[in-house]
C-alpha cells in the first residue's frame, strides 16, 4: 500500500470535482460508483502489478474443431439442465419479508455450523428464520445456520448466465448512454494513475459491463417478484457485479436497499466517505440505507447523505457482539491475552523486530487472528515469526471462521492492530486497542483518545518499551461492555 488513505482520497475527490459524474449513465445505469471503488481500490494495491499473462485460451486449433460436436452436444444439455434448475428455483421461492446477501467469510463457526456474523444473530434472537432468505454469493459452507434460507447465488447464475447467452445471439444490443466529458476524464485517468487499462473502464467496456448488469436484473426482478420482500440488506454492496445488479433491481422495484456496516466507515474509506457529487435521489446501484455500528461511522455517510432526498443512515450496533454476550455470560476466561487482529497487508508490514520482542517479553500470551480473506497460511506466519526469532510458546493463531471474535476479545487485555474495523468492535466490548500503523492513525483519527484507543507506530525504536509500559497501565483499569439491543431487522 504505497500511497496513504489520504492521498488517496485528495486523487479520487479532484477527479470527482473536474467532471460530471453525476450525470454519467449507461443504459439507465449511474456508473460512477463503479468506477470511482473500482479507482480507490487500484490506488489502495501496489504499483507494481504484473498484467494478467494466461494464456489458457492459446489451445491447439485442430483439437478444438475435431471436439466441436462434442462441444455442441454438452452445450446443449448444459442449456437444458441449466433451464430446469432455474425454473425449478424459481418455483420453489416463496415470500420472504427479508433477503440478506452474505459471503462465506463473513461466517464463523458455531459448533458444527457456520453463522452470519453480521445477520444470523438478529435471525436468531428475534426468530425470523422462517421470514428471510440468505444469499450466499460465492461458495457456500456445507453446513450453516437455518440452511433451509440459504440461497447459492454463484451456482444459479452460473445456470441462469448460460441461458442469458444463448438468448443474446438471438437478440441486438441498443445502446443508450450520456458520458459527456468521460473520454477527458479517461484521458486523465491514464495520464495520472498507473495500470488503469486493468480496470476495464472505457466507454466499450462500460456498455459491456452495463448489458451484464441488464441481464442480471432480469434474474434479480423475477426473484423480488417472486419473495415480495420489504427490504434487501448487504453486508458490502460493492465489488461485485452480481451485487450491483441486486441492488439496482431492488431500488428500480422501490424495495428498501441497506448496507449493513461490515467493518470501517471512516472519512477516508471512498466507498462510505466524501461522495460530492450525486443525484438528488443517489445513484441507482447504491443503497439508500446504511446501518452503521457506532455514532462516528454513521456521521461520514450522514455528511454526503444531507445532500440527498432520500439516503437514510441508522447506529444499530454490532449485534453479533451482543448476542454472542447473552449466550455466554458466564463465561470467565482463565488465561488473558493480548489479541493481534490481521489486516490484508505483507507479512513484513505486520510483523517486524520491535513486534517480535514485544511477544517475546509480554507476561500474556498473545492470540493473533487472521483476517478473514486471510491470504497466509498459518505455517507461514510462524515461519515468518520464526525467523525474526519470535517463541512459539507465547502466541496461538486464529482462524477466523474457526473462533468467534467476542470469544477471543473476551479473554483480551488489551487489542492490538495496524487499522481493523475490531478496533469499534473492540471498544463495544470494553477492550482498549492500540493502532500500531501510520495507515490506522489516519483511519481513525476521530476514534484516538489516549484513554481507550491509543497509537504506538511500530516503526519506533521505542515501540516495545512504549507498549510494555501501556499494557500494565491498561491491565490495572476495569472497562465496561458497551450494552446494546439487538435490533430487529424488521422494525428498523
Amino acid at each position: 500500500m504505497n500511497q496513504s488513505h489520504l492521498i488517496v482520497k485528495e486523487k479520487i475527490l479532484a477527479l470527482e470535482s473536474s467532471f460530471e459524474v453525476d450525470q454519467w449513465i449507461v443504459n439507465g445505469i449511474h456508473i460512477w460508483p463503479y468506477v470511482r471503488i473500482k479507482l480507490y481500490f487500484l490506488l489502495l494495491r501496489n504499483s507494481n502489478l504484473e498484467p494478467n499473462t494466461d494464456n489458457s485460451a492459446n489451445d491447439n486449433r485442430k483439437n478444438k474443431i475435431d471436439k466441436k460436436w462434442i462441444d455442441n452436444l454438452k452445450l446443449a444439455l448444459n442449456l437444458v439442465t441449466g433451464l430446469f434448475r432455474v425454473e425449478s428455483f424459481f418455483l420453489s421461492l416463496k415470500k420472504k419479508k427479508i433477503v440478506f446477501f452474505g459471503a462465506h467469510f463473513h461466517r464463523v463457526k458455531h459448533g458444527q455450523e457456520y453463522f452470519n456474523r453480521f445477520f444470523d444473530a438478529m435471525v436468531s434472537h428475534h426468530q425470523l428464520e422462517k421470514e428471510v432468505y440468505m444469499i450466499e454469493y460465492q461458495k457456500v459452507y456445507q453446513y450453516n445456520y437455518n440452511q433451509k434460507a440459504i440461497i447459492p447465488l454463484e451456482r444459479l447464475l452460473e445456470d441462469f448466465k448460460l441461458v442469458m447467452k444463448l438468448k443474446a445471439q438471438f437478440q441486438s444490443q441498443r445502446n443508450n448512454y450520456s458520458l459527456n466529458d468521460y473520454q477527458d476524464f479517461l484521458s486523465v485517468v491514464e495520464d495520472e494513475i498507473e495500470n488503469t487499462k486493468m480496470l476495464k473502464i472505457t466507454i466499450k467496456d462500460l456498455l459491456k459491463w452495463s448489458t451484464k448488469i441488464q441481464n442480471l436484473a432480469i434474474f434479480y426482478k423475477r426473484f423480488y417478484l417472486k419473495v415480495k420482500p420489504d427490504k434487501i440488506i448487504f453486508s458490502g454492496y460493492f465489488g461485485w457485479d452480481d451485487l450491483y445488479a441486486a441492488v439496482l433491481t431492488a431500488n428500480n422495484l422501490n424495495i428498501k436497499t441497506i448496507d449493513f456496516q461490515h467493518g470501517t466507515q471512516s472519512n477516508v474509506h471512498m466507498v462510505f466517505s466524501s461522495w460530492t457529487k450525486m443525484p438528488l435521489e443517489g445513484f441507482n446501484i447504491m443503497p439508500k440505507q446504511y446501518w452503521s455500528w457506532d455514532e462516528k461511522s454513521k456521521v461520514c455517510i450522514d455528511y454526503w447523505a444531507k445532500n440527498t432526498s432520500n439516503i437514510i443512515t441508522k447506529v444499530v450496533g454490532q449485534p453479533y457482539l451482543q448476542y454472542w454476550k447473552q449466550k455466554n455470560s458466564n463465561l470467565k476466561p482463565e488465561n488473558k491475552v493480548i489479541l493481534y487482529t490481521l489486516n490484508l497487508m505483507p507479512l513484513s508490514e505486520m510483523f517486524n523486530k520491535k513486534l517480535g520482542e514485544s511477544i517475546n517479553d509480554s507476561e500474556c500470551s498473545w492470540a493473533i487472528r487472521l483476517h478473514p480473506r486471510n491470504e497466509f497460511s498459518i505455517d507461514d506466519i510462524k515461519f515468518y515469526l520464526d525467523s525474526l526469532g519470535v517463541d512459539k510458546r507465547n502466541y496461538d493463531i486464529h482462524d477466523a471462521k474457526e473462533v468467534p471474535l467476542p470469544e477471543i476479545m473476551s479473554k483480551a487485555v488489551i487489542h492490538i492492530t495496524a487499522f481493523s474495523g475490531s478496533v469499534i468492535e473492540a471498544k463495544m466490548m470494553g477492550v482498549p486497542s492500540v493502532i500500531i500503523n501510520s495507515i490506522g492513525k489516519e483511519i481513525y483519527k476521530d476514534y484516538i483518545d489516549s484513554e481507550f484507543i491509543y497509537f504506538i507506530n511500530q516503526t519506533s525504536t521505542s515501540f516495545k518499551t512504549d507498549f510494555l509500559r501501556l499494557f500494565h497501565q491498561i491491565k490495572e483499569n476495569k472497562y465496561i461492555f458497551e450494552k446494546q439491543n439487538i435490533v430487529n431487522p424488521l422494525l428498523t
